[in-house]
């Protein structure tokens, strides 16, 4: 099998070893550790004789071209301060930085916060998976937390760490595909009803929830500049967020789409209303409301906006009636998208008003889950089999 000289010793730095039907282990020399052991990486790979030289050749020389670690006693913990720093710094979404935090704060720092990077291994790995497994945690949290290890541990061999991510080599368990499970557009009476009890705002808030199919960041965004009382519609083009350190910072919206969704009449009306009232309260402070006024804020004079989580609390209000689904506010969303399709409105359409990149999003995440749809597909199939 083909093999390549180290550029320190000049002695073999490679092999090849067979591991089952077309499937082959790679093994480069990867300097030493701190105590002057040799330090190998390893890669797995599926091909033919021919091609596994031509992979060892490869993985070999792309090894021997790494940077010799000055910090291989770096250890998880330094890793991942370091790695989640330059996270933030470099400009990653605050709330991805934050969940990455959490998740490493709850899962990670416990069982590898002292283990030298360059020790880490892929066995450790899947014993940490196979402990949460065993706590009782749901496969894609597991698979989340495997996605953050496996980024780190990709930055710590860029910074020449480690040779090799032994995450490469770990082994999360598998999840199904994640599909919506809107509630059943009946409870659409109930939710508005419950808005109804509650004060103007947090009716207007699951009102636009229901009609334009808006994330809660996207809501709380809104100001009287996006909104167009004459035609009536609501412009989507920004999203409310907390930065790292707790304030709200105003970003494009999830898929970086703008769009004008149209609104019915109801919630147009209201819309009206609140204007009216806040033209009054602004009147009351001896100002006036403009395009960068909030639509749903704590303030008289609408120039500081409610943070998402206010509106996850109105929903919490909201579920506690009678007929109203227990679910996130997120899946108004979805309710919104699945009433639409049983009601016959074009996909192309749903997938504006949901901002999705392509239609084929909106098909794979809510096609089949109408009941409408369903029991015309039932309805359908009886009369070509004369039942």
């Amino acid at each position: 099998m083909a093999s390549l000289r180290c550029r320190e010793c000049g002695r073999a730095a490679s092999s090849c070893e067979c591991r089952g039907r077309r499937r082959w282990q790679l093994r480069a020399y990867a300097g030493t550790d701190d105590e002057g052991h040799k330090r190998w990486a390893t890669k797995t790979v599926t091909a033919g004789i021919r091609g596994a030289e031509h992979a060892l050749n490869e993985f070999a020389a792309e090894v021997n071209k790494r940077p010799r670690s000055t910090s291989r006693s770096a250890t998880v913990g330094e890793l991942f301060n370091k790695w989640l720093a330059q996270l933030g710094a470099h400009g990653r979404a605050p709330a991805t930085v934050r969940d990455y935090r959490s998740k490493y704060h709850s899962y990670i720092r416990p069982r590898f916060a002292e283990v030298p990077v360059s020790r880490l291994s892929a066995a450790d790995l899947d014993a940490l998976y196979a402990h949460l497994h065993a706590t009782g945690r749901a496969p894609g949290t597991i698979r989340k937390t495997h996605a953050i290890i496996r980024k780190a541990l990709d930055q710590a061999r860029r910074w020449g760490w480690i040779a090799t991510n032994p995450a490469d080599d770990a082994t999360p368990p598998s999840i199904r595909g994640h599909r919506p499970s809107p509630p059943d557009p009946a409870c659409i009476p109930a939710i508005l009803a419950a808005a109804d009890t509650l004060t103007p705002q947090a009716q207007l808030l699951i009102r636009l929830a229901l009609s334009t199919g808006a994330r809660r960041g996207e809501l709380v965004a809104l100001t009287w500049g996006d909104i167009d009382l004459d035609a009536p519609a609501v412009h989507i083009r920004s999203s409310l967020s907390r930065d790292l350190d707790g304030n709200l910072i105003r970003k494009p919206t999830k898929t970086h789409a703008t769009a004008w969704v149209l609104i019915d009449a109801g919630t147009a009306t209201l819309l009206e209303r609140w204007r009216a009232t806040q033209d009054t309260n602004a009147a009351l402070e001896h100002v006036a409301l403009d395009g960068d006024s909030f639509v749903l804020t704590p303030d008289l004079m609408a120039r500081r906006p409610y943070g998402p989580d206010w509106a996850s609390g109105i929903w919490s209000n909201v579920r506690g009636h009678n007929g109203v689904p227990d679910c996130p506010l997120k899946d108004l969303r979805h309710l919104s998208a699945t009433y639409l399709l049983g009601q016959g409105v074009p996909i192309a359409e749903i997938a504006a008003r949901l901002r999705h990149a392509s239609p084929s999003t909106t098909l794979r995440f809510y096609a089949g889950t109408s009941p409408e749809m369903q029991e015309a597909s039932r309805r359908a199939l009886g009369k070509a089999f004369g039942t």
